[in-house]
């Protein structure tokens, strides 16, 4: 009679698991779930009366103990609510870098929904949902009414319109990504800017771990153990800037994948390092390095100790000052947390100023004073920043002083001549494409905010590209680009026809060698005042 007890309990118990686990699937067919539910009513009134003998017998402590903690175990399996911005966010003709689109729907978010790889019976244990972020704009109220424990943002742009994903919303997620130690982003190439970082240019498709990368569960998880990864597609990008600690270096020892130190996010300097394009094999099944890397990431983000939150504060000085003459300026810093606000910080009599920052955060400092050069920069403030910043700033050009002479007056004109055109150092753009990055948007205001004091200033607007590619695209990228600035400008208020554009390609290099750095600077857009 035990005997029969015990097996009648144990298929009980299992019978009811398996119902309540199918349960978490809501695509089943309900016709499926009507036929269990019937076969386990049958089950049930069949094996009543044993039911009623057990209640009665000394073993029922045991035995509804093992069926208490069965139903435990499954009501409290843990599922990660993997969040993103949805493709039809797209308004490109090249999109589906996201979890529903073309480069990802067959193949990442195959292998994530596969309950062999997330799921109880599964590599790890949790489960995982994928859920989009229809409410636009996002923000940390978005996030959290969507249940998140990760967000992930692949990629997104359009060259007419640069914030496709507004800057704002990625300054949301990157303040909801700070506000609890559990909460991760993933984010890729151009979008990575509000953490800080910049999206370059590359030739190498093969990154390698690095020491740190080895040490942690992305390369070394659950689905196994990763060294080298393939990056794909035709733009292939990495990362520079930030506060990173480095987990992956592309062949030319360039930042590929980064652990950020302010908000312990993921971030990658290409999106196609987790779609098909870069290696991802289609399917649910995990085959190869990529896939193990993928997986990976997403196990690493139900690690609810993954990463520190930023505290502690640090007191630093800074003095603003004349480049040339080295006199000290009196003037506002305004510094900037991008995720958080902007406070203003003017300097005393010799040029200098105090301020208790927050550390492990990337701050903007941002200088316009009359007569000067607009200035900024950014920098990593972590617990072990010490001393002084100097801030020096660049005179205007002067106004050559009218000269007279008996029967003749020249006209006044200022240094800045119209064959010697300026390079816009803080303009930069999409890898082989014409969309403005977000850390561009500095410089151009400030031009704009030029323009609009000056009536009677005109500008040329002149686009060059590198040698890589070819030279006709090469032309109608480099006149792409300075339209797109001059759109910018007209939209903050410029009148068009002060504005012109032209496009050289690559036929005016200043730099023809091989060095890959220095060959950056044949990719700029030039301006040339006109009065």
């Amino acid at each position: 009679m035990a005997e029969d007890i015990l097996v009648i309990s144990i298929i009980y118990t299992v019978y009811l698991k398996r119902i309540l686990h199918l349960f978490s699937y809501p695509m089943l067919n309900q016709t499926i779930i009507r036929n269990l539910l019937t076969g386990f009513c049958s089950f049930y009134k069949l094996s009543i009366r044993v039911i009623k003998l057990l209640i009665m017998s000394a073993g029922f402590r045991y035995y509804g103990f093992v069926f208490l903690l069965c139903s435990i175990n499954v009501a409290q399996a843990q599922t990660l609510r993997v969040c993103y911005i949805p493709d039809s966010r797209s308004t490109y003709q090249d999109h589906g870098y996201t979890f529903d689109g073309q480069y990802m729907a067959g193949s990442g978010a195959s292998k994530l929904l596969n309950a062999d790889n997330f799921g109880s019976n599964g590599i790890v244990k949790q489960e995982v949902v994928l859920v989009a972020l229809k409410d636009i704009p996002i923000s940390p109220a978005t996030i959290s009414k969507a249940n998140c424990g990760a967000v992930f943002v692949g990629m997104f742009y359009n060259p007419q319109s640069p914030e496709v994903i507004k800057v704002s919303e990625l300054n949301a997620i990157r303040e909801w990504s700070l506000q609890k130690k559990e909460n991760l982003a993933v984010i890729c190439e151009s979008h990575a800017a509000a953490w800080g970082y910049e999206r370059m240019d590359s030739e190498s498709k093969i990154s390698t771990a690095t020491a740190d990368g080895e040490k942690t569960k992305i390369f070394d998880g659950p689905f196994g153990k990763v060294s080298r990864f393939v990056q794909g597609g035709h733009a292939i990008g990495w990362l520079k800037g930030g506060a990173p600690v480095i987990l992956s270096k592309n062949e030319q020892g360039n930042t590929s994948v980064a652990y950020d130190k302010v908000t312990g996010d993921i971030i990658l300097g290409d999106v196609d390092i987790l779609t098909s394009l870069g290696g991802i094999s289609p399917g649910k099944s995990i085959n190869n390095d990529n896939d193990i890397l993928f997986a990976n990431i997403w196990a690493y983000a139900m690690d609810l100790t993954k990463k520190p939150l930023p505290k502690g504060k640090v007191k630093l000085s800074f003095q603003v000052f004349d480049k040339i003459t080295f006199k000290k300026i009196v003037a506002s810093v305004v510094i900037t947390d991008k995720a958080i606000a902007s406070t203003e910080i003017d300097t005393d009599s010799s040029g200098s100023a105090t301020v208790l920052l927050t550390s492990n955060q990337v701050y903007r400092f941002q200088i316009r004073f009359a007569g000067y050069q607009d200035y900024f920069t950014e920098k990593y403030i972590s617990d072990t920043t010490s001393g002084a910043f100097d801030f020096a700033l660049t005179p205007k050009a002067p106004k050559v002083e009218k000269i007279e002479k008996p029967g003749q007056t020249e006209k006044t004109e200022t240094i800045e001549k119209i064959n010697k055109p300026l390079v816009l150092n803080h303009l930069f753009f999409e890898q082989s494409k014409f969309n403005i990055l977000p850390a561009s948007f500095g410089e151009l205001d400030s031009l704009a905010d030029r323009l609009k004091s000056e009536p009677n200033l005109k500008i040329e607007l002149r686009g060059h590209t590198d040698k890589i590619g070819p030279a006709d695209k090469n032309l109608i990228l480099s006149f792409d680009r300075v339209k797109a600035v001059k759109q910018y400008l007209v939209s903050k208020g410029v009148d068009p026809i002060r504005i012109r554009t032209r496009g050289f390609g690559d036929t005016q290099r200043v730099y023809l060698g091989q060095d890959k750095e220095l060959r950056m600077k044949n990719r700029r857009v030039e301006i040339v005042f006109v009065r």
